[in-house]
């Protein structure tokens, strides 16, 4: 099985010996899926068994229409090469399944090539449009995104969610697990990034860390949101960084003006 994730730093990879080919929730715990009914697994089409595997997350925002991150849609031409499962807890198994009727990548989304080794991204958000309707229910529902141009403060509590590996190299769960993470704004996140790998985090993007022995984050593509039983609100979509503690990992700011527009755009409402 192929998960898709995009790391920064390949000299971090190096030195600490981690598998950076995809991004993980490695300090979770395990969770159902009615605690994030948003939450929904992309899956994608292998070319040689023509069997489907999970490649990403991804977040209901209406009956029709997911978003997730532009990267875990650009190798793929065609829609019939994906579909959306939903309502489940488990990897690959059970819920509901959906096929795709389009998709779309944010215009400007762009890969730069790290000083250091890797890449990193930016306008990383995509939208998935249905074949058919969801079904609404306990375990399907959608998401509300945080308002338009609001921004989180530093140390907001923030819950990343998927489906991820407990140790580095090692065996896939089938539980779904989740993560607690500290917010980290984007100015000051930007500063953490540049002096310590003299790269870039873009105004479309927040960040998120949790100083710990092995914090990866959450498969790409799905949510992370706040941390309060009254407004679990989807803050960020889950695009890239490096699995370790003290560099913070990078999301989507769904709240920024131009990734809420390309959303609002494409799924034709003023989510």
């Amino acid at each position: 099985m192929h998960r898709r994730g995009v790391i920064f730093c390949v000299l971090l990879a190096s030195v600490f010996g981690a598998d950076f080919d995809d991004e993980k929730i490695i300090n979770g715990s395990p969770v159902t899926i009615d605690k994030s009914p948003f939450l929904a697994a992309f899956e994608a089409r292998d070319n040689l068994s023509a069997s489907f595997s999970q490649e990403c997350g991804s977040v209901i925002v209406d009956s029709l229409h997911l978003i997730t991150a532009a990267h875990c849609l650009v190798d793929y031409k065609t829609p019939n090469l994906m579909r959306i499962r939903v309502g489940t807890s488990l990897l690959e198994e059970g819920g509901s399944l959906y096929n795709v009727a389009q998709f779309w990548t944010h215009p400007k989304y762009k890969v730069y090539a790290a000083s250091r080794g890797g890449t990193y991204l930016d306008y990383d958000i995509g939208v998935i449009r249905l074949a058919t309707p969801l079904k609404f229910g306990g375990n399907v529902q959608a998401a509300k995104l945080i308002p338009l141009n609001q921004q989180l403060a530093q140390g907001v509590k923030v819950i990343a969610v998927g489906w991820g590996v407990l140790k580095y190299d090692g065996p896939e769960p089938k539980q779904l697990r989740r993560g607690l993470f500290s917010v980290v704004p984007q100015p000051l996140c930007n500063q953490r990034i540049q002096k310590l790998l003299n790269e870039t985090v873009f105004p479309r993007f927040t960040c998120t860390e949790v100083r710990s022995n092995a914090d990866c984050f959450g498969d790409s593509g799905g949510p992370v949101y706040k941390r309060d039983k009254n407004d679990n609100a989807v803050a960020g979509i889950i695009s890239w960084g490096t699995c370790v503690g003290f560099v913070p990992n990078v999301v989507t700011d769904v709240a920024n003006s131009e990734i809420r527009s390309f959303i609002r755009e494409k799924t034709n409402s003023n989510i």
